[in-house]
Parts: structure tokens; C-alpha cells; sequence
């Protein structure tokens, strides 16, 4: 049980984080305030991007989860996604799991790779770093139809 706390915790602080660099921004996910929307620049809210507003909780999202499915705010109105996918690790295949060598061109040629497969999103298990996700944002700009993230944290079980 200490080991899912310690999971979710780590989960919630790495997306806290990367939220407030501005990396999942693509992804509907917007800097985060412990403050509330009051204290936020009007300069600090992207437009770009359609959301659900949740008056009730004070809350916008672009997606949500319900039942079996995925659905994504399009429109003014919830569309069910069918998500296909692929696993993407740290490291390129044949390597060694510690040998972060991927490059921000391999990771854009893997995304089109990605795209052309049909595929509409890309789990990895732990943070990556910052090629990744300057690349998927950099794709997904000029995406037809955008990669979505499944964003996962590893946490060391030996602790």
C-alpha cells in the first residue's frame, strides 16, 4: 500500500511539474495555481485550444474518462476517442536501458512512424527528457490529427 501512495504522490509532482514548465500545455493541461484563476495574467491563458468548463468546481479539461472510454471536447460537445497506441522507452531499442541517447529528430521521425500506423497516442513510463517532449509538441503543431500522451511515473520499489 506504501509503495501506490508513494506511485500516485510521485505521479501528481512530476505532472505538477511538468504542467508548470508549460510542456503539457499541447495536451490541455495548463500551469497549475495554488493560488486560484484570480492571481493568473490573462497572458498566462492559452486560447489555442477548445476546453470543457466545469462552472460548479472551477476546473477546465479537455478530456475525461468515462465508462470504457475516452472522450475529447471538440466542438462544444464530448466525442468518444478510441485510443491506439504505442509504448516508447527512455532509451532507443537494443540499448542499454540507461543510454538516454534518442535525439529530437528521432523522436519527430518515430511520431510521423507513429502517425502513419494509425495511431492516436504514446504511453511511457517514467519522465523523458525534454527532446521528447519538444517534439511532440513541435508534431503535434503541425498534426492533422494530434498524438496524445499517456504520461507514467516509475518509482523505484526498493525503497
Amino acid at each position: 500500500m506504501k509503495k501506490i501512495v508513494i506511485s500516485v504522490i510521485a505521479t501528481i509532482v512530476v505532472l505538477f511539474f511538468l504542467a508548470q514548465t508549460g510542456l503539457l500545455a499541447p495536451f490541455g493541461i495548463k500551469q497549475l495555481s495554488v493560488f486560484g484563476r484570480e492571481n493568473r495574467k490573462s497572458s498566462d491563458v492559452d486560447t489555442s485550444s477548445e476546453e470543457y468548463m466545469d462552472t460548479a468546481n472551477n476546473l477546465s479539461y479537455r478530456f475525461k474518462a468515462e465508462g470504457q472510454y475516452f472522450s475529447v471536447y471538440q466542438n462544444g460537445g464530448w466525442k468518444e476517442q478510441f485510443m491506439t497506441g504505442v509504448n516508447i522507452g527512455a532509451s532507443e531499442p537494443a540499448l542499454f536501458p540507461g543510454d538516454l541517447t534518442i535525439s529530437y529528430e528521432t523522436y519527430l521521425r518515430w511520431f510521423k512512424y507513429i502517425s502513419e500506423m494509425n495511431c492516436n497516442c504514446i504511453r511511457v513510463y517514467t519522465t523523458m527528457r525534454p527532446q521528447f517532449y519538444l517534439a511532440l509538441n513541435d508534431f503535434n503543431k503541425d498534426a492533422d490529427k494530434p498524438i496524445y500522451l499517456f504520461q507514467g511515473v516509475w518509482v523505484n520499489e526498493d525503497v
